[in-house]
């Protein structure tokens, strides 16, 4: 089944076509031009660019954030801060799910992760 994911959460809008847990195309747009304006674009390109059409599409996953979280976002930097990650871009893996489960205790609310490689 081939997946759509769509992040709009930062500057750069950026869309993704995977299947089976392999990415067969991601784009980002650099343009600096609004999410609207080069979303539906970023879409189609990188569905044509792995021999797809929405059609083909069975699962959209899209990003929320960032701080559109049910998570109070102090429990975040917090932990952050305490394992002392400089650039969260640059997290491994591991830290990113410690600071999930963390997070996960303190707010008694549960997050949805996909891990891989761990």
């Amino acid at each position: 089944m081939l997946m759509l994911g769509i992040s709009t959460s930062s500057k750069n809008p950026s869309v993704a076509v995977m299947e089976d847990g392999k990415i067969l195309n991601c784009m980002v747009d650099k343009s600096g031009k609004s999410h609207s304006a080069t979303l539906m674009t970023l879409m189609e390109k990188s569905l044509n660019a792995a021999d797809a059409s929405i059609k083909d599409v069975g699962c959209i996953a899209v990003d929320v954030g960032p701080g559109s979280t049910p998570i109070n976002r102090e429990i975040i930097d917090r932990a952050i801060e305490e394992y002392g990650i400089i650039d969260y871009a640059n997290a491994t893996i591991r830290e990113v799910k410690a600071i999930a489960e963390r997070a996960e205790r303190e707010s008694g609310q549960e997050f949805i992760k996909m891990e891989m490689g761990i």
